[in-house]
């Protein structure tokens, strides 16, 4: 009967040790202040916005930036080479996207290598249709890092996303 109740206090004596060990950091949060909270979660909230402020998005948002990203990267070999075959292809696979309206693929000088879409839909959809939009944006070469051409993407955007 004594070792039981010897056995019995130890773990008693280990169980107070326990709830001492958390009931302290309990006690000491409960006295502190409201205003020291309210300091608290301010400092926190606004390193949080701070920090998200200057995080930068490194990956494309919107549709049309996704794009341009995918299509330079494979228009640069067929730019540099001026195949405009391939640019055609390219070009005919980009007009598959429902919301792309034309594309054309132009040198560093400004001329055009290839077109698809409607080639007098520029102008006129614009006067007719405010809400398009125009990305013209570089063909740059990776190893040179320098322009090869030109991507120009008249689409439609998409609003109910």
């Amino acid at each position: 009967m004594k070792s039981f109740h010897y056995i019995n206090f130890s773990v008693f004596r280990y169980m107070t040790y326990i709830k001492s060990a958390f009931h302290t950091p309990t006690r000491v949060l409960t006295k502190l202040s409201r205003r020291s909270w309210l300091f608290g979660i301010v400092v926190l909230l606004t390193g949080f916005l701070l920090s998200m402020s200057l995080i930068s998005p490194s990956a494309p948002t919107s549709q049309a930036e996704k794009l341009v990203v995918h299509y330079t990267a494979l228009l640069e070999q067929s730019t540099q080479e001026n195949d405009t075959d391939a640019l055609n292809r390219t070009l005919a696979t980009l007009m598959l996207e429902e919301s792309v309206i034309a594309a054309s693929v132009f040198s560093p000088a400004g001329e055009q290598l290839a077109h698809s879409g409607k080639v007098d839909t520029f102008v006129g959809m614009v006067r007719t249709e405010p809400a398009l939009q125009s990305v013209f944006t570089p063909i740059i070469a990776e190893d040179t890092q320098q322009v090869v051409g030109y991507l120009s993407i008249l689409y439609r955007p998409n609003t109910d996303r």
